[in-house]
């Protein structure tokens, strides 16, 4: 693929495209790492939301919350990992077959009605 694109387009162009994939690759990486601190707290949040009893009265149990954040932190971040590791091989295997341009529109439309759930 790098040698056709080569002969098709100029050094510079290709330049300009590898560094504007690293620069999004970049920007990425960043504010992946600016939300894994925040994640447990937001966790929390949800957890504490969602937890009251049947009297309507909130729990204040500080170790049953803490131990329910930690356990479902850890739940949503192995779940991620094992949806990583299952779709990077289907998208790889879409981008053969369809190409790049159909796979990035199937993707993206996955991933909003993923925010839109």
């Amino acid at each position: 693929f790098f040698i056709v694109t080569t002969m098709v387009l100029p050094p510079s162009t290709i330049l300009d495209e590898v560094a504007a994939t690293y620069v999004n690759i970049i920007f990425y990486a960043i504010s992946y790492q600016l939300q894994l601190p925040v994640e447990p707290f937001l966790v929390r949040s949800l957890i504490h939301t969602h937890s009251i009893d049947t009297k309507n009265n909130i729990r204040n149990d500080f170790d049953d919350e803490s131990q329910r954040t930690n356990q479902t932190y850890g739940r949503l971040t192995s779940l991620f990992s094992l949806i990583q590791t299952v779709g990077s091989p289907i998208v790889g295997t879409l981008l053969d077959w369809i190409g790049p341009r159909k796979t990035s529109i199937l993707v993206y439309g996955a991933s909003a009605l993923g925010y839109w759930m």
